[in-house]
């Protein structure tokens, strides 16, 4: 009879393990399926980026504010993980890297439609730019020989003061206002020779002038300022194509 308290105490013992290895069982289970949902989630976050590229594709060609609005529109759908988290979550390590992936994984994305916001002002920019180029150099052009000051004044200067109107109507983007200060200084200066030529003539004297370096350097602040923008715009593909 003295060996039954021993014997009671060891199958008390026995159960005692067999329940703590059921909770450790049942804690991997739990672990297994967290990292299972984190496995789906993060192949969601990969499908998902494919499709944008893919969506993309099929607008090649199209103004980069069309294709910030394709991305406007694809944006809402990116994979959310499931709430409440799965039980064992805490314990996943999967899990822990997929809830970092539902924080930062639409970063490429967003960068994509950060640099596409930039390009479509642009696009608006260069174009405005260049027109106000085009309208100043014909001004000019046609009043490179006079003999008084009426075409000065009644059609030169009206015309110079309208493209220089056209390129402050569209602000280049933060990265494009060298750009911008270039073309409005070169039509700034051209206003001010022909004010020069406009007084010259008045005081009945001659007067000449040389604006090719100016608009030639705005030209090239123009044409270099789209390349770049361009160029961020492939960089911006190129890291959203790498993560996928």
């Amino acid at each position: 009879m003295g060996l039954l308290p021993v014997f009671a105490l060891a199958l008390a013992a026995a159960g005692i393990w067999a329940s703590v290895a059921e909770r450790r069982e049942h804690k991997v289970e739990q672990a297994t399926a967290a990292d299972e949902a984190a496995g789906r989630y993060v192949s969601d976050v990969a499908t998902f980026r494919a499709h944008v590229l893919r969506v993309l594709s099929q607008h090649r060609g199209a103004h980069p504010a069309e294709l910030r609005d394709v991305l406007d529109r694809e944006i809402p759908r990116y994979p959310k993980l499931p709430s409440p988290p799965p039980p064992g979550a805490e314990r996943s390590r999967s899990y822990q890297a997929a809830v970092e992936t539902s924080r930062t994984g639409l970063e490429p994305v967003m960068q994509l439609r950060a640099q596409l916001d930039t390009a479509a002002q642009a696009e608006v920019f260069v174009a405005t730019a260049n027109k106000a180029l085009q309208r100043a150099t014909a001004a000019l052009l046609g009043s490179s020989l006079v003999f008084d000051t009426e075409p000065l004044e009644s059609r030169t200067l009206p015309e110079l003061h309208r493209a220089l109107r056209e390129v402050r109507s569209a602000p280049a983007p933060a990265n494009g206002k060298l750009a911008e200060r270039t073309v409005v200084s070169a039509i700034s200066h051209a206003i001010g020779q022909i004010e020069t030529m406009i007084a010259k003539l008045d005081e009945g004297g001659s007067y000449s002038y040389d604006l090719s370096d100016e608009f030639n350097a705005a030209e090239t602040q123009l044409k270099n300022f789209a390349i770049d923008v361009d160029g961020d715009v492939r960089e911006a593909v190129a890291r959203l194509r790498d993560t996928t």
